[in-house]
């Protein structure tokens, strides 16, 4: 699709550069020439432009374009022409929390709390529009520096308008985060998107998923035979209460997980106090510009890479990595705060010994 790179769309979308590329598509970043703004266009590989393919392709454009909520990337446009599908979008910047992951292995509980409490609201918001995500993974969540997270992706969505996709092929979504309902081949739920999410979170806070296999088919089956593992087992600092909302999202029985994704949201919030009343904000600087994930933001790559200077990563130990180190530190400061206190207490016996011996010694010399 080179010969995009200086083409104009629609007669408005001036295209600038390419974001990144997945399976189905690659986005571009544009100039919208007519409201003066940035935007990023989705555009389906020529490879694909078969029947099915562009219904599905048409469908999340239409699914998402229905969708406001300040969690959920906005879709402004669409363009149908003989030789081009397209999807218009916002342009975040920022990067996926696939590649932040990716690079740091688990997250601070209460980033990650947030993280998936805010994709929680999004998603109820969608389902209460009658549109089930589907395929809710890192790859899909994006992070900016300023603490914004939003959700991508609605390519595989199913709504009450769209067709129903599942003869594609046996389950629909990633192997790692489906819920086993869809492993069935049953039906996609809101209850699925919440397991999805809990398995996000799950590897966000623990480092890998609760299922962890070599082969996505194994990878996938291995939920039907057991029940996922504790978080807390993994990570020591989730609390109990946080690690039993994890496990209720996770439940194998769709009747078992929380009914709607706000409850979700709400229990994850009462769960974790520190579980950001207000945004937490992630280092998502790198060094190079050229860092963009272009496998992890697939099929939805609306990023734009970063070209300031790397700032500093936040002081604080990142909960998971060190707690013996955190620990010790800790120690030592109670050590030497008792070391202090009984040097206080033996100088004061000291002054005071001294002090009634010195009144003993005048009144003798008195009398």
């Amino acid at each position: 699709m080179s010969t995009l790179a200086s083409g104009v769309l629609a007669d408005r979308y001036r295209i600038v550069r390419s974001l990144g590329h997945g399976a189905m598509a690659e986005v571009w970043e544009a100039d919208d020439e007519l409201l003066r703004r940035k935007v990023a266009i989705k555009i389906l590989h020529p490879h694909l432009r078969q029947k099915a393919m562009i219904e599905r392709f048409r469908a999340e454009g239409l699914a998402t374009a229905r969708l406001r909520h300040p969690a959920i990337v906005t879709v402004f446009d669409t363009i149908a022409q003989p030789d081009l599908e397209a999807i218009v979008m916002e342009l975040v910047e920022g990067r996926t929390l696939r590649f932040v992951l990716d690079q740091r292995g688990t997250l601070p509980i209460d980033r990650a709390v947030y993280i998936a409490a805010t994709v929680a609201d999004a998603l109820h918001a969608a389902h209460t529009t009658g549109v089930i995500h589907r395929d809710v993974k890192p790859a899909n969540i994006i992070l900016s520096k300023d603490g914004t997270v939003k959700i991508t992706d609605f390519g595989i969505a199913k709504s009450d308008f769209a067709l129903d996709l599942t003869a594609v092929g046996t389950y629909i979504g990633t192997a790692r985060y489906i819920a086993p309902e869809q492993v069935r081949g049953e039906s996609a739920t809101a209850r699925s998107d919440i397991y999805a999410l809990a398995t996000v979170l799950y590897e966000s806070l623990v480092g890998h998923s609760p299922f962890v296999a070599d082969h996505d088919d194994v990878l996938a089956m291995a939920r039907l035979e057991r029940d996922a593992p504790s978080a807390r087992a993994s990570r020591p600092d989730v609390t109990a209460a946080l690690d039993a909302v994890i496990a209720r999202a996770l439940a194998r029985d769709p009747r078992q997980r929380y009914a709607t994704a706000a409850e979700f949201a709400d229990a994850l919030r009462r769960s974790s106090a520190a579980a950001a009343r207000a945004p937490v904000t992630l280092d998502l600087t790198t060094t190079a510009a050229t860092a963009l994930d272009a496998t992890a933001i697939a099929p939805t790559a609306t990023l734009a890479v970063r070209t300031t200077p790397p700032v500093p990563a936040p002081a604080a130990v990142e909960p998971g990595a060190q707690p013996e180190a955190a620990a010790a530190r800790h120690n030592a400061r109670r050590l030497i705060a008792t070391f202090v206190l009984c040097a206080i207490i033996v100088g004061a016996a000291a002054i005071a010994i001294a002090l009634l011996a010195g009144s003993h010694t005048l009144g003798n010399l008195l009398d």
